[in-house]
């Protein structure tokens, strides 16, 4: 097993999601001092994370997801602004914030439920979907989220959730994530 390998599973944003995220981050970078900004490849949005050594877990995990996923249907999501986690001045998370739609909170609960059922210990702390942009403010002022919201994009980023993903993380790598198993959500 690879060393400090750990596994997700995520909602895959499309191509064009990443672009526009990445050209947004161009921008951002230059004036927003953190340590260590996403590859836009890796963008995605967490359902549920799994940790290390999934061992024999990682095949029923499948065949449950595959149930549970087979019945949702694509649905639109948007991103409208930034948002963070950890101190106001300082974060140690930097993301785009998803607008909240009741069909991810409920795709993500019955995610998180085949999770546990596979046998997976998982984190308790309420869903608040984003996209990881940047971690760990490295900025010798204080970080203003208002500030951070004013120079994003005057429209929202809307998207349609196609795909659910089981990703497995290698650390030494660019991208980092490894897609295992792919699972369609049905068309509208």
């Amino acid at each position: 097993m690879e060393k400090h390998a750990h596994y997700f599973v995520a909602i895959k944003l499309s191509d064009q999601v990443k672009a526009s995220l990445k050209e947004e981050c161009v921008h951002l970078k230059s004036v927003l001092p953190f340590k260590r900004w996403v590859d836009e490849r890796d963008l995605h949005i967490t359902l549920a994370f799994l940790g290390a050594d999934p061992d024999q877990r990682l095949n029923l995990l499948k065949q449950l997801l595959e149930k549970v996923i087979i019945n949702h249907h694509s649905y639109q999501l948007e991103i409208e602004q930034l948002g963070i986690f950890g101190k106001h001045e300082a974060p140690r998370i930097f993301y785009a914030d998803v607008k909240k739609e009741n069909k991810l909170f409920e795709l993500q609960r019955k995610v998180f439920s085949v999770c546990i059922e596979a046998g997976f210990e998982l984190e308790t702390r309420p869903f608040t979907p984003h996209i990881t942009l940047a971690r760990k403010w490295d900025g010798n002022f204080p970080f203003q989220l208002s500030s951070a919201n004013n120079l994003f994009r005057n429209e929202p980023i809307s998207f349609f959730v196609k795909e659910v993903v089981l990703y497995k993380t290698h650390m030494d790598r660019k991208p980092k994530y490894e897609e295992l198993f792919i699972f369609s959500l049905l068309n509208e």
